[in-house]
């Protein structure tokens, strides 16, 4: 890796990420010895069918830690983008609103569903107030 970016990958500075892992069953064995022989390296490995791998491979218990990570939900991309008025409303009885206030939580669900919920997404909408650019 360090021949392929030109420079040195430094412990405890660099961040490595091994995304779609599970398409490389040796990658994450070898997670163990970057563990072992290189502890301050920091290290994420991701993958969108993770959990299956995981179940035909031997991988270093105990040293590594699973977190499962989701999109963005509805409240949270309000709360994102500014929202957090319709936010606090919508975690409300929100049976009881009147036609323009149903029409605007309406109005940011469609912008939710077009956006979606990925972070990075959500961020670029939030700073730009573009669809284009967002997805």
């Amino acid at each position: 890796m360090e021949l392929l970016l030109g420079s040195t990958i430094e412990p405890g500075v660099d961040l490595l990420f091994f995304d779609e892992i599970q398409e490389c069953p040796n990658a994450i064995m070898s997670l163990r010895y970057f563990y072992e022989q290189l502890p301050n390296l920091h290290i994420i490995a991701a993958g969108s069918l993770l959990e299956f791998s995981l179940q035909d491979i031997s991988f270093p218990v105990g040293r590594v830690q699973l977190l499962d990570m989701y999109p963005m939900n509805f409240y949270e991309f309000l709360l994102a983008t500014g929202k957090a008025n319709v936010a606090k409303l919508i975690s409300g009885n929100i049976s009881l609103q009147s036609d323009i206030i149903d029409s605007m939580i309406k109005d940011e669900l469609h912008k939710y569903f077009y956006i979606g919920g990925m972070p990075e997404c959500v961020k670029i909408y939030s700073e730009t107030n573009s669809f284009i650019q967002s997805v």
